[in-house]
């Protein structure tokens, strides 16, 4: 075994190798390309660029190169699609996100998009909390995006958290604008609130109603006498003398079984009546259905 897991890591890093070898001549094909289209004419860049680079469906499609290798050498002024998928396998969110709003000018749709398909579910929070500030704090002199952390707060605010939002919002973000979107978000965590303690009461007096079946089943009396005989074999419980008595089996449902015939049926069917206390339980009220 240790040496197939030997041979397993040498594959790995091998594939790993392969890939990234791949990815790097890919990089240079498309430096390849980017220096002659700036060779071309102004109205005929472009042209050659109606779908995406071969690097950047390399980089989105495969799993096994070295992302922080091929970042150090991607990383500049230029191919700004490949870094955010670079960023996002090392899980540098903040960082693709930077580049997706400020270098590729990006939709809020694709920025939202983006957060949304991160998993786990914190680290989507922790992206969208990350989105927030860049639109309220964008680097540089530049103004802040006041109307899209409104859209983000309205249409993600169930997934961030209140407490969060409230210190992530600048000083400088008109109330107005923040009054609404924070509203929706209170109210949507109230709602979620309400119905897990709904959730909870009801999980409760369900648990409390078994609970006083399970006590009344225990409780339930059972009269012995010489003649009585199993439901289901028809066999004497008491021996002929009428003094010592058989192991017995008593069911919810009021049938009184011998020992064996408890152990060739089961402790959920009636052998007598072949009746499923799983499939038919006992009445909601405590009692017990007869059969």
């Amino acid at each position: 075994e240790k040496g197939r897991e030997r041979t397993e890591a040498t594959g790995g890093r091998e594939e790993e190798s392969l890939h990234t070898e791949l990815a790097f001549c890919l990089l240079q094909e498309e430096r390849d390309v980017r220096g002659s289209e700036m060779e071309e004419a102004p109205e005929q860049r472009g042209s050659k660029r109606k779908s995406e680079s071969r690097l950047h469906s390399f980089l989105r499609q495969s799993h096994r190169y070295n992302a922080e290798l091929l970042l150090s050498a991607i990383n500049g002024p230029h191919l700004w699609e490949e870094q955010v998928v670079l960023h996002c396998r090392l899980s540098l969110h903040r960082t693709a996100l930077q580049i997706l709003v400020f270098h590729l000018t990006a939709s809020a749709d694709r920025c939202e998009a983006y957060c949304s398909n991160l998993r786990p579910k914190a680290q989507a929070q922790t992206a969208f909390l990350s989105l927030l500030d860049l639109y309220l704090r964008p680097p540089g002199d530049q103004p802040p995006y006041f109307e899209r952390a409104t859209q983000l707060l309205s249409t993600q605010g169930a997934n961030i958290d209140p407490m969060q939002v409230v210190e992530t919002l600048a000083p400088e973000m008109p109330l107005w604008l923040a009054v609404v979107p924070l509203q929706r978000v209170l109210l949507e965590r109230t709602h979620a609130r309400r119905e897990a303690q709904i959730s909870r009461a009801l999980h409760k007096a369900q648990y409390q109603r078994v609970s006083e079946m399970r006590i009344s089943a225990r409780l339930q009396n059972v009269t012995m006498t010489e003649v009585r005989v199993c439901g289901c074999c028809h066999d004497r419980l008491s021996r002929a003398d009428g003094h010592d008595l058989r192991y017995f089996a008593v069911y919810p449902n009021g049938s009184l079984v011998c020992f064996k015939c408890f152990q060739s049926s089961g402790p959920t069917v009636c052998p007598a009546t072949k009746r499923d206390f799983k499939l038919l339980p006992a009445a909601p009220n405590g009692e017990f259905l007869s059969s």
